[in-house]
């Protein structure tokens, strides 16, 4: 491992930052990095007599930082870099920012939709239902939404 990082000039704890910050990003900032690790996995290749798998890896680790340096430029103040550059930069910034959105509650919903139903015919109101969910499972969903997410899910069955 120690021969790893000194190829990659990447501690072993950075590396894990890097593959952290990967899995936090949206598709296509996922994407623009395995078209950066396609370039470095080539230049690595002729460079390094390594098996494939290690230089894949490590190739996955330079076009992470690659992005991810790119990402973090645009947040610095003092920008000291070509226009080419920075609207290259900029394009790499508007997707980053279209995160996919979110749907923990319908999410949580669905997955607790035999409860509900159990507790529906136990004739639990939706209000109860709604402060269940908030007291047992901690996510505040409102009375209204269960029950449209519920029939829904109901008609749908």
């Amino acid at each position: 491992m120690k021969d790893l990082e000194l190829k990659l000039k990447l501690t072993n704890e950075s590396q894990k930052k890097m593959i952290n910050w990967f899995s936090r990003q949206n598709e296509e900032i996922k994407l623009k990095i395995f078209e950066e690790k396609r370039n470095h996995f080539f230049k690595l290749k002729q460079d390094i007599n390594e098996k494939n798998e290690i230089v894949d890896y490590m190739s996955f680790i330079l076009a992470v930082k690659v992005i991810h340096e790119k990402l973090d430029y645009l947040n610095k103040k003092n920008k000291s870099k070509s226009l080419n550059e920075i609207t290259h930069i900029t394009n790499l910034e508007l997707k980053s920012f279209k995160k996919v959105s979110k749907k923990e509650k319908y999410d949580a919903i669905v997955d607790r939709f035999s409860i509900i139903d159990k507790l529906r015919e136990e004739s639990y109101s939706w209000r109860d239902i709604s402060l269940i969910f908030k007291t047992k499972y901690r996510q505040d969903v409102s009375h209204q939404y269960i029950k449209n997410v519920y029939e829904e899910l109901k008609d749908g069955q």
